[in-house]
């Protein structure tokens, strides 16, 4: 359906997960796929990891340490200014500041995709 669509795999899957997570099966469905999930996972990572190519790696640290900062460190602190603009005392802040100092692989996956016009 998706390819009719002209959707990628990886973008059908997505709308597929999202359509069966809003049904009141989502629970049954996630508990007897948890198994399949994790074990799936390994074979994605590992594939990610076998495509990493090794000769870019220097060519993209200066980028890649300028993200890594601004991600661990600025975005937090937005969410801290953020926070205590709203009212918030200075732990709430920090804490949500800590809670938002981590990015998902799924986004970069995401963001890799919307890059290649896929």
């Amino acid at each position: 359906m998706g390819d009719m669509l002209g959707f990628s795999k990886e973008v059908g899957a997505f709308i597929a997960g999202v359509s069966l997570a809003s049904t009141p099966y989502r629970d049954a469905l996630g508990a007897r796929l948890v198994s399949l999930r994790d074990f799936l996972l390994l074979f994605f990572f590992l594939d990610l990891g076998a495509r990493l190519n090794l000769g870019l790696l220097g060519a993209q640290m200066v980028e890649s340490l300028v993200f890594s900062l601004f991600v661990l460190i600025g975005n937090p602190l937005i969410v801290m200014v953020i926070m205590g603009t709203l009212g918030y005392r200075k732990r709430t802040g920090f804490l949500a500041g800590l809670t938002v100092a981590q990015i998902s692989e799924f986004s970069l996956i995401l963001a890799a995709l919307g890059l290649t016009g896929r």
